[in-house]
């Protein structure tokens, strides 16, 4: 892996002196009546009918009748990890797209060969961004990229179990009370878990869970690995086993299957009381959970010693190697999505944040929250944004740390501290062997 690294670093140092070939040859705009043509790699299906592909081919297409001069070639390079691999080759190829969706803590990955866009974008587009998604778009004080489907962690409800237990349908404010919460939601004879979880695909909840502890992943210089420090990285796995014992916590790691489908089939079916993951996945759960007659409500999530959540999901980025001509094309297509309408038909139909600060009060936005009123939670929330690891390492990190994680929720009697220590020292050798 480390040779790896050294092959793309090399390439992306090379870029630069081969930036003016790479242009003439990628150049897409030129004679009198050819089209500028703006590559764009994304993360999703071009021909989805529903969530972010659907509104970004949507929104390509509308720009491309406004624009005829500009073609929008958008084309699906897999998930965050293969369109990573994917750009990192076409780097050291000379080649990369003009822009790519890219998830948030890739940024840094990319950013020396990423463009400035504050030279692009008109000051008053990029002041308009929500200030809390900006976090991860800008690297020593450089915008290098800008937000597009962006969501943070937020605990989800189904308000039928929430008020037949007697409780607030506010939610609980506390991890205590969210464990109080848990327990009198819990109905063992009809099947009924207070709690459900699992970590996602990159830990990203028990990372939300410890910044709410006031612990960090990372120094601030990428170098030395601080979450083993906080207590609170391993007493929140015990309080998680032991739930699952006691049966308040439904544990999609003690079966087969992928473990956010098998919660979100336990949810939407009734028969968990709360849950926390991304609200990127809010349209969609409140819509399968009212067919399935239930509401659901959306919370903080509870605090420990404060409120503290990350952000996750996608910005778009644009390459340094483009022409001249592309770039600007590009950037007026990243400002057409930055439009109010677009930036709140996304919300609408995903559930990701309205990214701007206008589009919060666009029809399309107040007509959500009319129909969603505890969305509004989730905009509140987002004061409370924290930035993810912005190390290039975070992938095999996170790995590590996820298989910690699983293994002690698939044996509840696995010694959650020094699972957590033997993920930090994994994780400090990642460090050490691959510096930033």
């Amino acid at each position: 892996m480390k040779r790896v690294f050294c092959s793309i670093l090399a390439g992306l140092m090379m870029l630069s002196m081969f930036t003016g070939c790479s242009s003439s040859q990628n150049s897409s705009a030129a004679a009198d009546g050819e089209k500028t043509v703006v590559e764009l790699w994304t993360v999703w299906k071009t021909d989805a009918e529903t969530g972010s592909g659907k509104v970004l081919r949507e929104a390509a297409e509308e720009f491309m009748a406004q624009n005829p001069d500009i073609v929008i070639n958008i084309s699906n390079q897999g998930g965050y990890d293969d369109i990573a691999e994917k750009l990192e080759a076409s780097i050291v190829a000379k080649n990369p797209p003009t822009l790519a969706t890219v998830e948030e803590t890739h940024v840094q990955r990319f950013s020396p060969v990423a463009a400035d866009l504050s030279q692009y974008l008109p000051a008053e587009v990029i002041d308009n961004y929500v200030d809390g998604l900006m976090h991860t778009c800008t690297i020593d004080g450089v915008v290098k990229a800008v937000p597009f489907g962006r969501s943070s962690t937020i605990l989800y409800m189904n308000k039928n179990l929430v008020e037949a237990a007697g409780l607030s349908t506010d939610g609980p404010k506390t991890w205590e009370e969210f464990y109080q919460y848990a327990e009198a939601m819990t109905d063992p004879e009809n099947g009924v878990y207070g709690w459900g979880q699992d970590f996602d695909t990159d830990a990203w909840i028990w990372e939300s869970m410890l910044y709410s502890y006031g612990g960090e992943i990372i120094s601030d210089d990428l170098k030395t690995v601080l979450f083993d420090e906080t207590p609170a990285s391993y007493e929140i796995v015990e309080t998680m086993q032991d739930m699952a014992d006691a049966g308040t916590l439904f544990n999609p790691y003690s079966m087969q299957g992928e473990a956010w489908d098998i919660l979100k089939s336990k949810f939407i079916e009734g028969k968990i009381g709360m849950l926390i993951t991304s609200i990127a996945s809010s349209s969609e759960i409140q819509r399968l959970g009212r067919e399935n007659g239930f509401e659901t409500v959306l919370a903080f999530q509870p605090m420990g010693t404060e409120y503290s959540v990350p952000t996750g999901g996608n910005n778009i980025i644009m390459f340094e190697s483009a022409s001249d001509a592309e770039k600007e094309a590009a950037a007026k297509f990243l400002e057409f999505l930055a439009s109010d309408e677009i930036a709140a038909k996304h919300n609408q139909e995903t559930g990701y944040f309205p990214v701007t600060e206008t589009s919060m009060e666009h029809s399309i936005v107040q007509e959500h929250l009319a129909d969603f009123p505890s969305y509004q939670k989730a905009l509140d929330q987002l004061q409370y944004a924290h930035s993810r690891p912005m190390t290039k390492n975070w992938k095999n990190m996170y790995t590590v740390i996820l298989d910690e994680l699983k293994a002690c929720m698939t044996d509840t009697s696995a010694d959650a501290k020094a699972a957590i220590e033997s993920a930090a020292e994994k994780c400090q050798k990642i460090l050490d062997e691959n510096p930033d």
